[in-house]
């Protein structure tokens, strides 16, 4: 990936891109939160 991406060292790619990475686990929290809530009586 760090020749695909041109990135000279891995460390660039995880600075870089972790976030994006976090962002989809809080996403994927709150999906499955109200998934859920909304089916709690089922």
């Amino acid at each position: 990936m760090q020749e695909r991406l041109g990135h000279s060292s891995i460390q660039i790619i995880m600075d870089l891109y972790i976030h994006i990475t976090d962002k989809r686990k809080e996403e994927t929290v709150a999906q499955f939160a109200k998934y859920r809530l909304y089916n709690l009586w089922d």
